[in-house]
């Protein structure tokens, strides 16, 4: 599922906004800014979890008592920073958020999101049950961050499984879902603690989902196109379009989010370091440094190299 405000007329998108989130999260009351709202909320499946790649304008997001009965959710958030700056409020405690930052709130609790500009964070939606059933607590947990170096194996499945999307089967899945409650819970164990307009049909989101696990395959080729990508899953182009038009963004939209998200996981990645951002970006299928050091900087509010040396020191 995609949901972008781009698609709605501006004096609609915040309640547009307001209407995704409570349809993919729960209900929040979230405060705007003044100036013009932008948000995104894409949705896909990372193992037996549903995971939302949530991007914002907002200033501030916050889960009342009012919201946590109306919703009696019982499910954890798994909350990655992935751009941006946020702060995370629960139970008396705060989590002071970074690039490459994870930390869990519980969703049938009273929360507060603070944002800081442009903001991008996956949300991995974890039921209560999943960790009842391992005999994982998390309740010393909740609003602190996992230590830097623990976490960054956890971002790394979490991302690639996200992006994966359905390309992964489903014993896959749940090797990648139990290795992420594993982690996690080990992770926090040992860190010593005080205490979503339009519903397509299935044929449809089976076509859908068929041509973006090939895109996903092909991310790395600069000439994937949307001729080709047609092509070769056997469609016209006016068909391949009118799919993503359906879904709510263009498929140059979503190839180059994808894109860019990858490039953003791997400037956080320490052990890529050695390479340049140049060679990142031509990795990932770019082929000019300047658009691509424009189209990273509207995406994450920074530019490439303002966006990794902030992940290097977090």
């Amino acid at each position: 599922m995609f949901f972008s405000t781009n698609n709605i007329a501006p004096t609609g998108r915040r309640d547009a906004w307001v209407a995704a989130i409570a349809g993919q999260c729960g209900a929040f009351q979230i405060e705007f800014d003044r100036d013009a709202f932008e948000g995104s909320l894409d949705v896909r499946n990372v193992g037996r979890f549903r995971c939302a790649r949530i991007m914002q304008t907002s200033k501030e997001t916050s889960r009342l008592s009012r919201h946590v009965h109306a919703n009696n959710a019982e499910t954890y958030f798994v909350i990655l920073q992935v751009a941006g700056r946020s702060r995370l409020e629960q139970f008396g405690r705060t989590a002071d958020m970074a690039a490459g930052d994870i930390t869990i709130i519980d969703a049938n609790a009273p929360s507060a999101f603070h944002y800081h500009r442009k903001n991008i964070q996956l949300s991995l939606h974890i039921p209560k049950c999943e960790l009842k059933a391992k005999q994982i607590d998390w309740s010393d947990a909740l609003a602190t961050k996992l230590p830097r170096g623990r976490g960054m194996l956890v971002n790394s499945i979490i991302c690639s499984a996200f992006h994966s999307g359905n390309i992964i089967d489903d014993t896959q899945g749940e090797v990648i879902s139990d290795a992420i409650l594993g982690l996690l819970a080990a992770g926090w164990a040992s860190a010593a603690r005080p205490v979503e307009t339009f519903q397509p049909d299935d044929t449809h989101a089976q076509l859908l989902q068929s041509i973006q696990n090939y895109v996903i395959g092909h991310l790395e080729d600069e000439n994937l196109s949307p001729r080709l990508i047609a092509r070769e899953n056997g469609l016209s182009e006016r068909q391949l379009h009118r799919i993503f038009q359906a879904s709510g963004q263009t498929i140059c939209q979503w190839i180059r989010q994808s894109r860019l998200d990858r490039c953003a996981a791997d400037f956080r990645d320490p052990h890529k370091q050695g390479r340049t951002i140049t060679e990142i970006a031509f990795r990932w299928g770019f082929n000019d440094a300047a658009h691509f050091s424009r189209v990273f900087r509207s995406e994450f509010g920074q530019p490439p190299r303002a966006y990794r040396a902030a992940a290097s020191q977090n």
